[in-house]
């Protein structure tokens, strides 16, 4: 096991990336611009997720939904992509953080982590619950924002900013899908219910009458799930990428 931890390790650093890429957006340099869109993103992410909390009828009930701890993280995200955005010019973090040893300081890391996450977590949320959770009986404010504008978010994200994105960081996605089960699991064993006082979170997740069923839906949203969700976010960034790749060099020829 001791062998496997420092590639672990290596897979999950946050060292290889420009600060500059974390408060700057893909088409202009200027900070005004990326502060107003972080600012945007921020207020309406959080409007709306405070909007749902409260009216969603759950009360606190809300903390053992998936949905919830995804926007939450997708919240904290924005918010601090927001207040970096306002720390930190694109003069500066280029003149004061590229030659630093020891990579980017904690607060850019913390942007993506949550980015990583927040991510990946949004395509799992929207995917499982259109096709799992959702009854038919009606598309609410909540449920399409909390279930379809989540991705429509992320994947503007991508292609406005310029946050990078690597493979290997679904590790980050799979381990906040394992805390997550283990959440469910728990609660559970403990007599916990969900809003309609059933003994599960979700009904594939009812371990008194179909354990297996819910072992197997469990390992597939903690370990197939976000490498597929990942997938997709990186096949988004490497389109970003090849059109910047493109633009930059027919730039270049007309000059």
């Amino acid at each position: 096991m001791r062998r496997y931890i420092p590639r672990i390790h290596r897979e999950m650093s946050l060292k290889s990336a420009q600060p500059a890429d974390f408060v700057s957006l893909q088409f202009t340099n200027k900070p005004f611009w990326c502060i107003l869109y972080r600012l945007l993103c921020a207020g309406y992410i959080t409007s709306v997720f405070g909007a749902c909390a409260l009216t969603s009828g759950y009360a606190k009930k809300v903390l053992i939904f998936l949905t919830y701890w995804s926007f939450t993280i997708l919240a904290l995200y924005h918010i601090t992509a927001f207040v970096n955005a306002c720390l930190y010019r694109n003069d500066d973090v280029h003149t004061t953080e590229t030659a630093s040893p020891n990579g980017l300081r904690w607060n850019f890391k913390l942007q993506w982590v949550l980015y990583n996450i927040a991510s990946g977590a949004a395509f799992i949320v929207t995917a499982m619950f259109w096709t799992v959770v959702y009854d038919g009986s009606g598309v609410t404010f909540c449920n399409f924002h909390l279930h379809a504008i989540n991705t429509c978010f992320v994947v503007m994200d991508t292609f406005v900013t310029r946050m990078p994105v690597y493979f290997r960081h679904c590790l980050y996605t799979v381990l906040y899908a394992v805390v997550y089960s283990l959440f469910t699991v728990l609660y559970w064993a403990c007599g916990g219910t969900n809003h309609k006082g059933k003994p599960y979170v979700y009904e594939p997740l009812n371990f008194s009458d179909h354990p297996l069923k819910a072992v197997l839906y469990l390992c597939a949203t903690s370990f197939v799930a976000p490498p597929i969700s990942h997938g997709i976010l990186w096949g988004l960034y490497k389109i970003r990428y090849s059109y910047i790749e493109k633009r930059t060099s027919s730039d270049e020829q007309t000059v």
